[in-house]
């Protein structure tokens, strides 16, 4: 009996995840940063960066497919989306209207060009572990809200390899509430298996995001309000939401 011949999903993955990086790095790392880097306009930026992303997405064979809109005539409102992937920042960009500002740690500001990049797309800023520098900005962040600026927040955090939606933080909807405005919930799906933690190379999968019904959060304590939209994106995150049941199961 002949010898078994090696699986060729190894190889075929390692030339998806090279086409991947050469895509990204001359798309995203280069004219992406370029064009941003030179054109006037925030909102402008934004426009470009997203049409950008969504092409290389479409070249890796990886097409973000967007369901719903944001809605935001009638003033401000904040996003929250989950968190799965290295790739999640990059993906709210490419769905989301370029009137969004980010809610980006702080240290990232310090990454070689990326730094750069992102000041010149007006992303806010924060320190997470500082809690005298937290509340300075967020009372800029409540200054930007009220100003009418709409502003894009991962709750989680972080991520994690494993599926699961992990607890959410207070501070978007202390926020939200006390500036009444409207919290949108936007799941996420794709982008784990896409690049998720610890993950070596990319995986070509197709990306969903569905923007789902905005929260009212007029008189509504913060945590109420976290649960309640928590609970809707579980609504539309099978992995999660079963991930969620085995925990809970366990404990």
């Amino acid at each position: 009996m002949s010898a078994p011949s090696p699986p060729r999903s190894g190889l075929l993955q390692a030339l998806y995840g090279a086409y991947f990086a050469l895509v990204f790095g001359v798309f995203i790392f280069g004219l992406l940063s370029a064009l941003v880097l030179v054109l006037p306009g925030v909102e402008r930026r934004r426009r470009v960066a997203g049409a950008l992303i969504r092409f290389a997405m479409w070249l890796c064979a990886a097409p973000i497919r967007c369901r719903g809109t944001v809605q935001h005539d009638n003033g401000p409102v904040i996003v929250v989306a989950n968190h799965a992937s290295y790739l999640d920042g990059l993906l709210m960009t490419a769905a989301l209207p370029p009137t969004i500002s980010y809610v980006v740690k702080d240290d990232a500001a310090e990454w070689p060009l990326i730094g750069r990049v992102l000041t010149r797309l007006g992303v806010a800023f924060i320190a997470r572990d500082a809690i005298q520098m937290s509340a300075r900005q967020t009372r800029a962040l409540l200054k930007r809200l009220r100003a009418g600026d709409s502003l894009g927040i991962f709750p989680e955090g972080t991520f994690q390899g494993p599926p699961g939606l992990l607890p959410f933080k207070l501070g978007a909807f202390l926020l939200a509430t006390r500036t009444s405005t409207p919290v949108v919930p936007v799941v996420i799906r794709g982008s784990r298996l896409l690049y998720g933690e610890h993950a070596r190379l990319p995986r070509r999968t197709r990306i969903e995001i569905d923007i789902l019904a905005p929260h009212d959060t007029t008189n509504k304590e913060p945590a109420h309000l976290c649960r309640e939209v928590r609970r809707a994106m579980l609504a539309h995150l099978p992995e999660d939401a079963h991930a969620e049941e085995l925990s809970e199961t366990a404990a």
